[in-house]
């Protein structure tokens, strides 16, 4: 009788209120995680799956480690059961960190940080069937041309990129923070600050376009020394498909438009927001986890 009961006390304590319970599969290994995503991807490039990295796991890139290519539908990295930034999921050092390619489109990133990539931390470089939707993560103290770019190699029209409640801090690349070329960028509530970069905080060009709400762009800096800029730049090929709520203070740019400025008529558009707006708590996702 003594040995049942301990055995229905060690059974139920972490399925008791208040505990976390430890997740049945999730990825500290990045060598592991690549291999599951190529296995899942060769196995059916259209099924897709989830893939939970281990709250507080550090993939650390400084040895070199290859990027993750992700070319199927589906693929969703999360960190942590509700993907969220206060679980500790992070991507450290390298060249890049995720290559996107093809027509891979339902790709979902939730709560992961990418830190310090030497080149581009994200390409989202799949076609214009693609698409890719990053929620609740941040970008830090990368390099390169771009923390994040959209651009399809083959010169066609890029994949749409979802960038909804994250973070750009401290970032310092060559050309912008988000470089889009040809693409379709859709920012909601996230926020820049004290980045710098030579052509705007976010560039469109080359029939790129742009929708973005809710977000905000505070110190952040940089100068191309070879005119005008501003700190969202759009150039006469590119749209601008909305401005709604966005707010700047303290940026530095190369001209007196601190806000959108499009290159080609030289015309400025102001930020129409009164105040920074936060980004949000994701709430937690009902998506299963692999078994």
């Amino acid at each position: 009788m003594k040995i049942q009961f301990l055995f229905w006390i060690a059974f139920l304590l972490p399925h008791m209120k208040g505990q976390t319970p430890v997740p049945r599969n999730c990825y500290s290994s990045w060598e592991d995680l690549k291999r599951d995503i190529q296995s899942a991807e060769e196995a059916d490039p259209t099924a897709g799956g989830v893939f939970e990295v281990c709250p507080g796991t550090i993939f650390n890139l400084a040895l070199f480690l290859a990027p993750i290519a992700i070319n199927g539908n589906n693929i969703v990295i999360r960190c942590g059961p509700n993907g969220s930034q206060k679980n500790d999921c992070s991507v450290v050092g390298g060249e890049n960190h995720f290559i996107l390619g093809g027509s891979g489109s339902g790709i979902r990133f939730l709560g992961m940080r990418f830190e310090s990539a030497f080149r581009t931390a994200v390409i989202a470089g799949g076609d214009v069937d693609g698409d890719v939707t990053f929620d609740d993560c941040g970008w830090e103290g990368n390099g390169g041309d771009a923390s994040l770019i959209i651009s399809e190699p083959l010169g066609g029209q890029g994949m749409t990129v979802n960038v909804i409640g994250c973070s750009f801090d401290r970032n310092a690349n060559i050309d912008s923070i988000i470089q889009n070329i040809r693409g379709t960028l859709i920012l909601r509530r996230t926020i820049f600050s004290n980045n710098t970069a030579k052509y705007g905080t976010v560039s469109v060009s080359n029939g790129g376009s742009i929708s973005f709400a809710n977000t905000c762009f505070v110190g952040n800096g940089g100068s191309s020394g070879i005119g005008p800029s501003g700190t969202v730049v759009i150039d006469g090929n590119s749209i601008l498909a909305l401005n709604d709520r966005n707010y700047g203070e303290e940026n530095t740019v190369d001209s007196s438009c601190r806000d959108i400025f499009f290159s080609s008529s030289g015309e400025c558009e102001v930020f129409s927001g009164t105040e920074c707006i936060e980004t949000s708590t994701v709430m937690p996702t009902t998506i299963e986890t692999l078994s």
